[in-house]
């Protein structure tokens, strides 16, 4: 892939349940539902198609510092995994 994924445009798919658990869910397009966490669901929120993946994942950094969320992982995995869980769609940049 000669384009780099952080100079990508994510844009989030399908929406975000609650089950009656109150465990929080994201369901794609095709009604595969996923268990998920708040970490993920930010991201996937942050996700609008105005910014980049850079963009996104340095909101991430930024909002989750002032939280009390721990992110364990480098918020390029979020990106990733919502991307194969087909819950975002990485677009090329618009000019």
């Amino acid at each position: 892939m000669s384009t780099d994924i952080k100079s990508l445009i994510p844009k989030k798919r399908g929406k975000l349940l609650r089950s009656q658990e109150d465990q929080l869910l994201l369901m794609n397009d095709s009604g595969k539902i996923f268990s998920t966490n708040k970490a993920l669901v930010t991201t996937w929120q942050l996700c609008m198609g105005d910014k980049s993946v850079d963009q996104v994942c340095q909101g991430l950094e930024k909002s989750t510092a002032s939280d009390a969320l721990v992110i364990d992982k480098d918020p390029m995995h979020f990106i990733q995994k919502l991307e194969s869980a087909e819950l975002i769609v990485l677009e090329n940049k618009r000019e």
